[in-house]
Formats: structure tokens, C-alpha cells, sequence
């Protein structure tokens, strides 16, 4: 018995009572228990009811790798796929693989709970057990890192194209990294690079995304919302992560030829601080004024007077003045 057999019974989201579990499972109802206890110390929230038995709220939204593998094979797309329970961080374990020239690129990997996942500038990505996605994907680029100008907006593009091919409105692209709906975070982007910075390089796209999570997740220290609430209803994490990926393949298999630039009118339109007063924060300097959009490159362009000045990426903050 495994951790994983309690959690495909407990996915129904039906109550079950401690001594069905331990027949379903062949062991005893105090085992039961001590595995649902140490499924809720990793973050899952069970929920036990006298008379009732344990339930997951909800249901669990589970992941069958192989299903969405091959799904990806009929498409046509060459995204190799691979699934994980539990990861320190997706991005950190194909940065691992970089080095591969064979098995890294195109790869693909999404995990249902990180122990250590982080967000751009060191953040900590809040990640409870298949509540999101988190997801990375590996490639690899000859054109070293100046190929990589802008990539992260163009991923944000891609990612707002998949939300919004499931129904959900509203969504805007915040620089340089995070996607909005209602002015509350939704998802986030992080890109890391090891490898020749004039050359081949390996370039891991990280991608974190609230689907299913609810309120109680207090330790998130920003506003934020769920792909559920903001479709006012439920979303298939196996759907987002399918037209995510095909999404990002066909993206990234021309950015080396046609970069930002071609993605640019794009992120304009779903930009959430467009001729909006912004306060950018970067090291100890703030500054404020408006934003008129990025450049060629995706630098963050921002007016105040007569003077216009450029941000690129980095330790660089942005926020809508109130």
C-alpha cells in the first residue's frame, strides 16, 4: 500500500469511512489513519467528519501521465512528458538534466506538490498537494542568451492564450513575469539558463499556476485567485497543461528567428499597467510614472515628465500606484 492508493480513493471527494479505507487498502483502520495523517502534515487537506468518514472537498483533480502523453503524441507535438507526486521544485530538477543534450530538451515535467518551489527574485511558490500546476519545460537554444530577450513575456503570451482557451476573462500579463485577472496574481513565469551565455544554452521555463487552490492559503503575500474562481467554475489541470504545452512548442520553436519582437503586440494588449502610474522598485530606488508598454527587447519603458526611462528584467519590482 502506498500513499498514492489512498489518494485515487480519496479523489472521488466522497467521505469514506476509516475501516472501508483499510479493507480497500488491506490494512487496518489505524492504519488508515496514520497515512491520512501524514498526507495532511504534507499538505493536503482531508477532512474527517464523525459518522461520516474522511473526504478530500472537492475531489482530487489527479494527473495520469501516460493519457497526457499520448494526447501530446497525437497532436503532433514532440514535448516529451513526464509527471511526478512530489518534487523539491520542477526547475530545479531539469536545471539538474541540463547538461543531457539528448533526454533535456523538449522535456517536459509537472509535479503535484513542491517541498521548496520558489517565484522569481527567491520568492517562495506557495504549492499544496494537486491544487496547481507546476510545471517546467526544457530547451535548448544555439543563439546564447541574447536569444532570450523578452522570453519570458512571450511565455506569459502563451500562458494567457491557454487560460483564455478555457474560458477564463479577463486575463492580464503583468511585467515581467506574472499573469493577472481582477488585478489578483493567477499564475507566474520564471526562466533559468546554465550553459554557453554566446553559445548553446539550456533554458528552463517555469511555470506556476493556482487552479484549484481556496482562501485559506494565507502564507501568499500578495492578492491572488484561482483558475476556478475566476472561470466560476471548475478547471481541468490535464486540459491547462495540454494546451499549455502545445502553445509553448509552437512559440518557442520559432523565437530563436523571430524573438520579442513578434510577440510584442500581443503582450501589449493584455498588459494590465498600460498608460497606468506604476512604481517600480528596484534595489533601493523607486520610481514613478507611466507606463507606456516595452520595447523591441521586453524592457519596461516608463515615462514621468520629458523623461522616459527603460527597466529591464532582474531584481526589478512593478506596481500600479493607487
Amino acid at each position: 500500500m502506498t500513499n498514492d492508493d489512498l489518494i485515487k480513493i480519496l479523489a472521488d471527494g466522497q467521505y469514506h469511512s476509516g475501516e472501508a479505507l483499510g479493507d480497500s487498502l488491506g490494512i487496518s483502520r489505524s492504519a488508515a489513519w496514520k497515512q491520512i495523517k501524514k498526507l495532511n502534515l504534507s499538505g493536503m487537506n482531508i477532512e474527517s467528519v464523525k459518522g461520516l468518514g474522511y473526504r478530500v472537498e472537492g475531489g482530487i483533480d489527479l494527473l495520469f501521465p501516460a493519457e497526457l502523453s499520448e494526447r501530446l503524441r497525437l497532436s503532433g507535438s514532440e514535448i516529451q512528458y513526464d509527471h511526478r507526486a512530489v518534487l523539491s521544485s520542477t526547475n530545479s530538477e531539469l536545471m539538474a538534466a541540463a547538461a543531457d543534450t539528448v533526454g533535456f530538451h523538449k522535456q517536459a515535467l509537472t509535479c503535484d506538490m513542491q517541498t521548496a518551489g520558489r517565484g522569481r527574485r527567491g520568492r517562495c511558490w506557495v504549492s499544496p498537494y494537486a491544487q496547481n500546476i507546476y510545471l517546467s519545460l526544457g530547451w535548448k537554444f544555439d543563439g546564447g542568451a541574447s536569444v532570450l530577450e523578452g522570453m519570458s513575456l512571450a511565455v506569459g503570451v502563451s500562458l494567457a492564450k491557454a487560460l483564455m482557451s478555457l474560458g477564463i476573462e479577463g486575463v492580464a500579463l503583468k511585467w515581467p513575469n506574472d499573469v493577472l485577472v481582477s488585478g489578483r496574481k493567477l499564475a507566474g513565469v520564471l526562466l533559468e539558463m546554465t550553459g554557453d551565455p554566446s553559445g548553446l544554452c539550456s533554458v528552463v521555463i517555469g511555470i506556476g499556476i493556482n487552479v484549484h487552490m481556496k482562501g485559506e492559503e494565507q502564507s501568499i503575500d500578495q492578492p491572488w485567485i484561482s483558475c476556478d474562481e475566476a472561470a466560476g467554475g471548475r478547471i481541468s489541470r490535464a486540459e491547462l497543461i495540454f494546451s499549455l504545452l502545445v502553445g509553448l512548442e509552437t512559440m518557442l520553436t520559432d523565437y530563436e528567428q523571430l524573438g520579442f519582437s513578434h510577440y510584442r503586440d500581443a503582450w501589449l494588449a493584455l498588459h494590465a499597467h498600460q498608460n497606468k502610474q506604476v512604481v517600480v522598485t528596484s534595489g533601493n530606488d523607486t520610481y514613478v510614472g507611466e507606463a507606456l508598454g516595452v520595447d523591441e527587447s521586453g524592457a519596461l519603458q516608463v515615462s514621468r515628465g520629458n523623461e522616459i526611462k527603460v527597466f529591464h528584467g532582474g531584481e526589478v519590482s512593478v506596481r500600479g500606484q493607487a
